[in-house]
C-alpha cells in the first residue's frame, strides 16, 4: 500500500511502494479558499464601500465649512443647486423603503 506523502493543490500526494494496488488510489480532498487580505487602498477603492462613504461625507463637510467661512452670503440659486443630488438621495431612501414595504405585504 503507498504512502501519503504529501498534499499538493487539495490533493494527496502518494509515494508507491511495490505492494499497493492502483485501485487504492486516495480520492482528492477539497480544500478550503482563503480570502486574500486587501489592503486599505484595495478596501477603499471597492465601490460602494464603507471608506468611500466616510471620504465622501468628510470632503462634503470640509467643503461646506470652506464655502461657509469664505463667503458672506451663499446665494439662493448655490443652495438649490446643491440640494439637487441630497434630495434625489433622499427621495432614492424612500423608494427602495417604500418597494421594501410593498414587496412584504404592508408589514415591516
Amino acid at each position: 500500500m503507498g504512502e501519503v506523502e504529501g498534499i499538493k493543490h487539495g490533493e494527496a500526494v502518494r509515494t508507491s511502494s511495490g505492494n499497493s494496488a492502483p485501485s487504492e488510489d486516495i480520492t482528492p480532498q477539497p480544500t478550503v479558499a482563503v480570502e486574500e487580505k486587501k489592503t486599505f487602498v484595495q478596501r477603499a477603492m471597492t465601490p460602494g464601500s464603507v471608506w468611500q462613504i466616510i471620504f465622501a461625507a468628510l470632503l462634503a463637510i470640509a467643503i461646506g465649512l470652506a464655502v461657509t467661512f469664505t463667503v458672506d452670503e451663499v446665494p439662493e440659486a448655490a443652495i438649490a443647486i446643491l440640494g439637487i443630488p441630497g434630495n434625489l438621495w433622499l427621495r432614492g431612501l424612500k423608494a427602495a423603503g417604500l418597494s421594501h414595504k410593498i414587496s412584504h405585504g404592508g408589514k415591516y
